[in-house]
C-alpha cells in the first residue's frame, strides 16, 4: 500500500526535477542557437564534426530524459487514476463527509 504523504513527496520531486529540466534545457537550448561564432567558419572539418557529434550526443541525453520522465508521469498517472476508481467504487467522499461533520461536533 502507498503511504499518501510519500506519494505526494515522490510526485512533488518528479514535478520540481522536470521544472528544473525543462529550465536547464530552455536556457540552454536558446544560448546555443541564437549564439553566432563566427570562429565556426574557420574551423576543420574534423573540429565541425566533433562539435556536430558532440551535439547530437546531448540531444540523445535529453531526449531519453524526457522519455524517462514521461514514463515515470505515466505511471503516475495510471495510479491516480487506479487510486481515484477504488475512492469512489468506496464512496469516500461520503464518508469523508461524515467523518468531517463528527469532528465538526466534536469540536463543538
Amino acid at each position: 500500500m502507498i503511504h499518501g504523504n510519500s506519494f505526494v513527496q515522490r510526485l512533488a520531486c518528479i514535478v520540481l526535477a522536470y521544472i528544473i529540466f525543462v529550465a536547464g534545457c530552455a536556457g540552454s537550448a536558446s544560448d546555443l542557437k541564437n549564439q553566432y561564432r563566427p570562429d565556426d567558419e574557420k574551423k576543420s572539418c574534423k573540429k565541425l564534426l566533433a562539435e556536430i557529434t558532440s551535439i547530437e550526443k546531448a540531444i540523445a541525453e535529453k531526449q531519453r530524459k524526457i522519455r524517462e520522465f514521461e514514463e515515470d508521469l505515466s505511471e503516475y498517472r495510471q495510479l491516480d487514476t487506479r487510486l481515484k476508481v477504488i475512492y469512489a467504487s468506496k464512496n469516500c467522499s461520503a464518508a469523508a463527509a461524515v467523518e468531517k461533520a463528527k469532528v465538526q461536533r466534536q469540536g463543538k
